[in-house]
Order: C-alpha cells, then sequence, then structure tokens
C-alpha cells in the first residue's frame, strides 16, 4: 500500500517547528541558554603564583557550586606592584588618568575568552599582593588603587556587586626596615574589607612558618610552606562561598 505524505504534511512540519527555526536560509537547533556561573578571578604577586589552584582551590568552589557552574581565571606574577593592575594615583601620575596595567588586562582578556555573551551570576576578586608596594614604599598610593582596581573590575565584568576576598600580607615584613610600608599595607588591606559587607581579609601569618634544624622557633618567610599555599587555597575557597551565601550580581 502507498502512503500519501501529503496526508501527514502538518505533523511533520509541527515536528521541524519544535526543533528548528528558519533563519536566514539555514536550520539553526534549540538549545537552552547557557546558566550563569560564578566567576572567580584570582590575581596578585608571588603567593597567588605559586597557588596551585587546580589542586587547593578548584575542588573546594566547584563541589559546592557544580563545576558546570564555575569559572575560574587566574592572572599572578612575582615581584609586581600593584601599578601593574591598576595606577591612578602615584607621585609621577595625575589622579585625574588611570593606567590599567598588564596582569589586570590579561585577566580581562581572559574573562572576555570564557564568557562570550554570557552574564555572570556572581563575580569573586581574589587578592594576594602587596609584598613589592610594601618593599617600594608606595603606602600612600595603595588604598586608592586597589580601590579602583576592584571598580575597573567590576564595570568589566558587568558586576555591579563584586565579592573580593584579600589575603593579608604575611608577618614576615613586620618591623623590617627593608620593608618600610609592610604594616601600612596591611592595614589597608583591613581597611578595604571593613568598609564593604561583601569584602573580607583571610589571615596568612601562620602559613609561612618553616621549621629549620634545631631552632625551637619557625622562621616566618616571604613565601609559605606546601601545607601554607594547601590552607589558603582552602582559605580563599570557603570565604568566597561564605560570601556567595549571601551576594551576587543581583545582590542590592
Amino acid at each position: 500500500m502507498e502512503y500519501d505524505f501529503r496526508d501527514g504534511s502538518r505533523y511533520v512540519c509541527l515536528i521541524f517547528l519544535l526543533f528548528f527555526s528558519v533563519i536566514g536560509g539555514d536550520l539553526e537547533l534549540y538549545s537552552e541558554p547557557a546558566a550563569p556561573k560564578n566567576l572567580f578571578v584570582l590575581s596578585g604577586q608571588s603567593n597567588m603564583e605559586n597557588l596551585d589552584v587546580d589542586k587547593y582551590f578548584a575542588p573546594v568552589v566547584e563541589k559546592r557550586f557544580g563545576e558546570n557552574k564555575v569559572s575560574i581565571v587566574k592572572a599572578a606574577k612575582g615581584s609586581e606592584p600593584i601599578s601593574s593592575w591598576y595606577d591612578a594615583h602615584s607621585e609621577d601620575r595625575p589622579e585625574s588618568k588611570k593606567s590599567l596595567g598588564e596582569l589586570y588586562l590579561k585577566s580581562v582578556g581572559q574573562i572576555k575568552e570564557i564568557s562570550g555573551n554570557t552574564e555572570f551570576r556572581s563575580v569573586t576578586f581574589l587578592w594576594m599582593q602587596g609584598e613589592r608596594d610594601a618593599y617600594k614604599s608606595k603606602g600612600p598610593y595603595y588604598e586608592a588603587n586597589l580601590k579602583g582596581l576592584l571598580g575597573e573590575l567590576s564595570k568589566d565584568t558587568g558586576c555591579s556587586n563584586i565579592n573580593v576576598v584579600i589575603g593579608r600580607l604575611s608577618d614576615f615584613g613586620t618591623g623590617k626596615k627593608e620593608y618600610p610600608h609592610w604594616s601600612v599595607i596591611r592595614r589597608i588591606h583591613e581597611k578595604v574589607a571593613s568598609e564593604r559587607a561583601n569584602i573580607v581579609w583571610v589571615d596568612t601569618d601562620d602559613l609561612n612558618d618553616f621549621h629549620t634544624g634545631s631552632a625551637a622557633s619557625p622562621v616566618d618567610r616571604l613565601h609559605y610552606t606546601e601545607d601554607g599555599y594547601k590552607l589558603l587555597g582552602r582559605r580563599f575557597a570557603n570565604e568566597s562561598i561564605r560570601l556567595l551565601e549571601k551576594f551576587d550580581c543581583s545582590s542590592a
């Protein structure tokens, strides 16, 4: 028996309308829009550079939110001052002008690559930096530049309410004359974190304790121990999760 396809043509059309859209002569398959992700931007000097994000940070946030709802960007380099990210306040730069540094532009470039046209549910900035500025006596300009950096990242990610986790400088340089502004930078980290509910700082004083030989007391060093980096990653992740339970890009 022959089948007359004309009799079922309307059913075929309905099926095609459910799955396809004709745009400019091309057939495009419908798909669900990607779910907004939680973006984590890690940046800083050598102690951030040395942090194994895949090992000590990513597993914690991915377990909490799901691997497909997490995007991570890292741009870190040792011995870099904050002006490698943002510089609008320094002895040789008028306040009316700003300069976006190489490491900031690198972060933004990575963000654009992974985001496409998708908006982020949340943006969390994790910052481990300040040693170089303490060494170079840049304390008077640090707070304004840090706040400027946060404002720039908020604008470039389209998130007006970014969460921030600051790794406060350790106790390594406290009282050392070669780091004249070490305590100044530590206080700025604390001050900036005190001004907004979704900015916090984490302690790093116990991450750089090296036990050498028969010394009774551990020696504080600039860089952290392997266990120290493990703890840093977990502290960053846990504080990020805590903030995200209260704040995201839609928060007032």
